[in-house]
């Protein structure tokens, strides 16, 4: 049987979705909501514990310990000043009184507690001089 050729009816175009359901809306919605989700935690959590954190006076001293005294920089014994008239590594200035073997005493009393400090002042030494 023979039968004429027609043309298939053109096909109606699918309606757009709406932009709810999108998949880029979608995922800049997940993005948002991310990153408010950071913001809430960083200023409603994170900032207030910090913030008490920083208001907190120092822990007083472990009871029992005698307290250290205070040298001349108003520094405890224990403590490290990062800047000042004095160099880093270079022993401290001797009284008048103080020998020559008292001095090397001291440098190998630091070299035994700390050989790095004291490497890195010789290798100053010998960079300034060089």
């Amino acid at each position: 049987m023979s039968a004429a050729f027609q043309p298939p009816p053109e096909p109606e175009p699918l309606p757009e979705p709406p932009l709810w359901e999108r998949a880029w809306v979608r995922d800049a919605l997940k993005a948002l909501g991310g990153a408010l989700g950071l913001a809430l935690l960083v200023f409603g959590v994170l900032r207030p514990v910090m913030r008490s954190l920083a208001q907190q006076a120092p822990a007083p001293a472990a009871a029992g310990a005698p307290a250290l005294p205070a040298g001349e920089d108003g520094l405890a014994p224990d403590q490290v000043q990062l800047s000042g008239p004095q160099a880093q590594g270079q022993l401290p200035g001797p009284p008048p009184a103080v020998q020559y073997e008292q001095q090397v005493q001291q440098a190998r009393q630091m070299v035994s507690q700390d050989p790095k400090v004291v490497a890195q002042v010789v290798k100053g030494w010998v960079s300034q001089d060089g």
